[in-house]
């Protein structure tokens, strides 16, 4: 009956009590009279400072704080009006940041990776048109945060729709063609100046150049074109843009790596009677344009070139931000070897100058939609790039139709 009683007892108290601990125990029964039997007792513990305190549920601290997120990257985001560019991706990085940790991060839905410091980063697909952009951090207690921003992507055609002409300033060109040298022991050439004339015809009736703005030099000698760039450096300015074209002779040497054009005086082995990349380039750090595009179909041509020029992607960058950025750029026939007399390069130049169909055209994209074929034609490959030892800031010469 005690043993009976013993075990009520100690079941209703393991009922109520947070910590208990069952054990093996001897138990002597005098009224049995039997020898201690090692029986399961349990045994409460309520002062066991080894084991955590009961702690109701009411009285736990909950961060109820969500965490913060912050966009570095695109850095031109606006919370209200939409973003305009014009890539088919953006790389949207940021952080989120939370005293108690991040659980997730996700951009448009799509979970992405962070580093210890709450760093993420992703690669946004845009479709043409309005696209959303939203960001979601959720911390370890489950608070989310999330931003949001509109992002419109547009092709260039649309963004520099309604640009005011009138803002890319004043366009001049320079339009040399030697064809006849009075230095019997250099060939003449066949085509120069009827390049040249058609060239101008262009320029005239399909895009802002004006008459008095144009000059043409025909068979010039030296002097001829000193005294002229000479004339621009005093007289152009930052609101200016000036094309020069030349159609000639070239020539190079190797041992001091120094390009050369040859003028209608120019005689067999003797450089002084050249003009020089060098002494071109000092003209060109002179005159004072917002851009210059030199077009140069000559031997040897590509020597005026920067190696490795970086080419501008005229397809994702706005037309107004590539006319803020000065440039010197050249194109060239080919690079540093002899090209063909019967000029294929000026032949492709002066189509696609006619069958244009864009309001505003970069120099580089110009250059993109012929050279290839110029190269299946003859093998020689054109160049383009900025101008070396000028102030190229990497902008471009916009060709602005009427």
């Amino acid at each position: 009956m005690f043993k009976r009683l013993f075990f009520i007892v100690f079941s209703l108290l393991v009922t109520v009590c947070p910590y208990a601990q069952t054990v093996k125990r001897k138990f002597h029964s005098s009224a049995s009279g039997k020898s201690d039997q090692e029986i399961n007792t349990t045994v409460l513990f309520h002062n066991d400072k080894s084991r955590e305190p009961y702690q109701p549920d009411s009285v736990k601290v909950m961060d109820q704080i969500p965490p913060v997120i912050t966009v570095t990257e695109p850095k031109n985001l606006r919370g209200v009006a939409p973003t305009q560019t014009q890539d088919s991706q953006i790389l949207v990085k940021g952080t989120a940041i939370d005293a108690n940790g991040i659980k997730s991060v996700r951009v448009n839905g799509q979970s992405v990776g962070t580093t210890p410091q709450g760093a993420f980063s992703h690669t946004l697909t845009l479709t043409n048109g309005s696209n959303a952009l939203w960001i979601e951090a959720e911390d370890t207690y489950g608070n989310k945060a999330q931003v949001q921003y509109a992002i419109e992507r547009q092709t260039a055609a649309v963004i520099t729709l309604n640009t005011p002409k009138a803002t890319f300033g004043t366009y001049h060109a320079l339009l040399i063609a030697v064809k006849d040298y009075q230095d019997p022991r250099i060939n003449d050439l066949q085509r120069p100046i009827a390049d040249v004339t058609k060239v101008r015809q262009s320029l005239l009736n399909r895009y802002t150049f004006l008459p008095k703005n144009i000059t043409l030099l025909p068979n010039p000698t030296l002097k001829q074109l000193a005294d002229t760039l000479s004339k621009y450096r005093r007289q152009l300015t930052a609101q200016d843009n000036l094309l020069i074209l030349f159609c000639g002779h070239g020539q190079y040497d190797k041992d001091i790596e120094q390009g050369y054009w040859l003028l209608s005086d120019a005689q067999t082995g003797s450089p002084t009677t050249w003009l020089s990349n060098a002494s071109l380039r000092d003209y060109l750090r002179g005159i004072k344009t917002q851009h210059t595009l030199i077009v140069s179909d000559a031997c040897f041509s590509g020597s005026l070139l920067l190696r490795n020029s970086p080419s501008i992607d005229a397809a994702t960058v706005p037309i107004q931000e590539i006319h803020k950025l000065r440039s010197r750029r050249g194109m060239t026939s080919g690079a540093l070897t002899t090209v063909p007399d019967e000029s294929v390069f000026i032949e492709y130049f002066l189509n696609r100058l006619n069958t244009n169909p864009k309001s505003f055209l970069p120099s580089q994209e110009l250059f993109n939609s012929f050279y290839q074929d110029v190269i299946q034609q003859t093998k020689f490959v054109p160049q383009t790039g900025g101008i070396s030892g000028t102030d190229d800031d990497g902008g471009d010469f916009i060709f602005v139709k009427k």
